[in-house]
């Protein structure tokens, strides 16, 4: 099942249209190495949707899914959509990854 929203005004969103980015402290590994996990996140206009492309890279993890987003300018839902690539980390459509 996709989820697909469709907002009534473009004022509702517009604060959440753009890029995101996290980058985790880095973490010793017990091979005595730093690791860091790093975060990209972007939300897009698309007619009167939006969708969202979620990115986790790090030492051995490579994530890159297509979301779909919900909410308003108070509050943003992201649900996931699809795999665009990386590895498959059997996430369902009902996920969650974050609200606000």
């Amino acid at each position: 099942m996709h989820y697909f929203v469709v907002f009534r005004t473009q004022d509702r969103k517009k604060n959440w249209i753009g890029s995101y980015s996290y980058a985790e402290d880095p973490i010793k590994a017990v091979e005595g190495y730093y690791m860091t996990m790093q975060w990209a996140f972007s939300i897009n206009k698309t007619n009167d949707s939006c969708q969202g492309v979620l990115e986790v890279n790090g030492q051995q993890t490579f994530i890159k899914v297509l979301t779909d987003i919900a909410g308003d300018s108070n509050a943003v839902v992201v649900r996931y959509n699809s795999l665009i690539e990386g590895s498959d980390e059997q996430l369902k459509k009902v996920t969650h990854y974050f609200s606000h």
